[in-house]
């Protein structure tokens, strides 16, 4: 976990940067797109692609409520909140979306009937309550926002 203001290591960076290179498409979401070295990488999916395969089309996809500076840039721009939109592409891909209760897991703290603790906080990594958070309950009755590393769309 790298807390926001917090230095990324230079391996972490490489290793980012030949991933995006090498990737076939990039999902921002939730992401203002402002803050190096991160806000880099969407623009570097692809890089990799033949000529050829990059005047075919952006395979960035971004979903924010504001603007990014990558807009100019997506294939797919969607305003709207990440969980109204991630909802909206696993009823496309025909998945269902396990119950809230299922991305807890014990942890520390009071110990309830059956003896087994129960934490507060999610066990999915990624899952943010604001810019910069990487830990805590997720906000707005249980549903987790995602914060990551991209037509106009609204939803």
């Amino acid at each position: 976990i790298v807390n926001f203001g917090e230095p990324l290591q230079p391996a972490a960076i490489a290793v980012a940067t030949e991933q995006a290179r090498a990737a076939d498409a990039c999902i921002v979401l939730g992401s203002s797109c402002r803050v190096a070295p991160a806000s880099e990488f969407p623009a570097m999916v692809g890089s990799k692609r033949t000529r050829r395969e990059r005047a075919r089309g952006s395979s960035l996809v971004v979903a924010n409520l504001q603007k990014t500076p990558l807009d100019d840039m997506c294939a797919v721009r969607v305003f709207a909140r990440c969980d109204d939109f991630m909802e909206k592409v696993m009823s496309e891909l025909g998945l269902e979306i396990p119950p809230v209760e299922d991305l807890y897991r014990p942890g520390p703290g009071p110990a309830n009937e059956g003896g087994q603790a129960r934490s507060s906080k999610p066990a999915v990594v990624g899952a943010t309550q604001g810019q910069g958070q990487s830990q805590g309950a997720p906000s707005d009755a249980g549903t987790a926002h995602c914060q990551a590393v991209t037509g106009t769309s609204q939803l």
